[in-house]
């Protein structure tokens, strides 16, 4: 009696297991986190994504305005929405590298 192998069960295959619901890249780390923090950690990385959206399309309607504008500013209208977008944006990169 011939035996085959088949890889069809079992052990590590390519393809194999479900898709990560954050993404192409992301590398797994382990915290130690307070319990208060630990229960709300994907409520709050899911409310940083959200935010960083509602930046980014904030800033797409700054480069709108910088593109209307024939001096290449934003108009009034934009001039504080293009520096808290920038100063928002300059924060998530600190608590980035400080996270990291």
């Amino acid at each position: 009696m011939v035996r085959e192998d088949s890889n069809s069960h079992g052990g590590k295959r390519s393809g194999a297991g479900r898709a990560s619901k954050w993404g192409e890249g992301v590398k797994t780390q382990i915290y130690r986190l307070p319990p208060s923090l630990g229960d709300n950690v994907e409520e709050m990385a899911r409310e940083l994504e959200s935010l960083r959206h509602v930046l980014d399309n904030w800033q797409l309607k700054v480069d709108e305005s910088k593109g209307k504008s024939a001096t290449g500013q934003p108009g009034e209208r934009y001039k504080y929405v293009a520096q808290l977008v920038s100063e928002l944006k300059q924060a998530m990169e600190v608590m980035g590298s400080v996270v990291n």
